[in-house]
């Protein structure tokens, strides 16, 4: 039998173990690491999983369990996050605590820019300059298989169908003046519109139906958006706009 002593010796090596695996902030990164850290609103799994994905993926991230956060990080990507398809992008790029695949971070990066959002799109442009040229060619490869399951036309769309079936009642309650709580966010307001079109970056306190409307920003649901669904990759990277200088 094994005694208390040992028993209690082997935890704490594992528990070293475990704090050593764990990635160290960063200057100006503590605050978000502390944040990351915290539980995630499971009020939030059914009606917007890709956040709830992207915030389990973070939780990982920082406890040191990177198998999660990638398991995590892609079941958010399906989603349509792009946020956590340009993270996997950069750590299979950069081989950041994974093995190092350009051309299958040069495919999530892809995927992550296809709005065009200016905190993503200079990101794979300048991936896919320093790209070999094989590299370039197994991406195009693997973007087009992935884009069946991870583009916005599939993706966010799959997302927004379930937002709307899972807010369907919210929505009705807080149009004719109810009053709805959820863990993680408290009151919403009453008569709060739940426009998905609605612009609300910057948000600081954002209710479920602002996060909403954050997440979905920048995409049209039935339209192709921007030239990386129609063209190959290197064809994309010519006609994104300039990078200031």
């Amino acid at each position: 039998m094994v005694s208390s002593a040992v028993l209690a010796v082997g935890l704490a090596l594992a528990a070293a173990a475990a704090a050593a695996d764990r990635p160290q902030p960063l200057p100006g990164q503590r605050e978000a690491m502390e944040s990351a850290l915290l539980l995630c609103p499971t009020s939030i799994e059914r009606s917007l999983p890709g956040i709830y994905y992207f915030c389990e993926a973070s939780r990982d991230y920082w406890l040191g369990r990177q198998d999660m956060a990638l398991i995590n990080l892609r079941d958010s990507a399906r989603w349509g996050n792009k946020a956590a398809q340009y993270a996997l992008g950069i750590s299979y790029f950069n081989g950041q605590r994974v093995s190092q695949d350009r051309a299958l971070g040069l495919a999530w990066l892809a995927l992550a820019s296809e709005r065009h959002d200016q905190r993503y799109e200079p990101s794979f442009v300048s991936a896919y300059r320093l790209a070999s040229e094989d590299d370039r060619a197994r991406a195009d490869v693997l973007w087009k298989q992935m884009k069946l399951d991870y583009a916005d036309d599939v993706a966010a769309q799959r997302a927004k169908v379930r937002f709307q079936r899972e807010t369907r009642d919210m929505s009705y309650a807080l149009n004719f003046g109810g009053t709805l709580y959820l863990a993680g966010f408290g009151e919403l307001n009453m008569g709060y519109s739940p426009d998905p079109d609605m612009l609300s970056e910057g948000n600081r306190n954002p209710t479920l139906f602002g996060m909403a409307a954050n997440y979905f920003y920048g995409w049209k649901d039935h339209v192709t958006v921007g030239d990386l669904q129609l063209v190959p990759l290197a064809d994309a990277v010519k006609r994104a706009p300039p990078q200031p200088n």
